[in-house]
C-alpha cells in the first residue's frame, strides 16, 4: 500500500482529506505541523507528502525544503488557501511536484497523486 504523509493544521481539513485518501487506497499518516510531518517522513519514507503552506512550528514550504534536502525523490504536493505568486514561485523553485489551491479539486488531486506515486517524469506544478 502506498503511504502518504499529510500535514495540515486545520483538523477538519486534515480529517476530511485523510478519509478521502484512505478511500482511494492510500495509507495516510497525519501531522498538524511541519516538524511532526518531517519526523513522519523520516520514519515511514512515504510515497508522497501533501502539505498545507501555513502551519505552526514549520511551514509547508520549510517542510518541502527539508524533505528535498534529505529525500529529493519524494514528491511533495503543496496545498494552500492563501496562495500568492511569491509562495507559488518558492514552492516550484524548491521542487514541489504540484501547487494546488484550496478548496481542492479532488479529481485533479487524485490524478496528481497517481502521477506522483508512479514517478511521472518532471513536475506537475500547475
Amino acid at each position: 500500500m502506498k503511504q502518504i504523509v499529510l500535514a495540515d493544521d486545520d483538523q477538519a481539513a486534515l480529517d476530511g482529506l485523510r478519509s478521502l485518501l484512505m478511500a482511494w487506497g492510500y495509507e495516510v499518516n497525519t501531522a498538524q505541523d511541519g516538524r511532526t510531518a518531517l519526523a513522519l517522513v523520516n520514519e515511514v519514507r512515504p510515497s508522497v507528502v501533501i502539505t498545507d503552506v501555513v502551519m505552526p512550528a514549520m511551514s509547508g514550504l520549510e517542510l518541502l525544503e527539508a524533505v528535498h534536502r534529505d529525500e529529493p525523490a519524494i514528491p511533495v504536493i503543496v496545498l494552500t488557501a492563501h496562495g500568492t505568486p511569491e509562495t507559488r514561485h518558492r514552492a516550484v523553485a524548491h521542487g514541489a511536484f504540484a501547487y494546488v489551491a484550496k478548496p481542492v479539486d479532488t479529481a485533479r488531486l487524485r490524478l496528481l497523486l497517481a502521477r506522483a506515486v508512479q514517478g511521472a517524469g518532471g513536475n506537475a506544478q500547475s
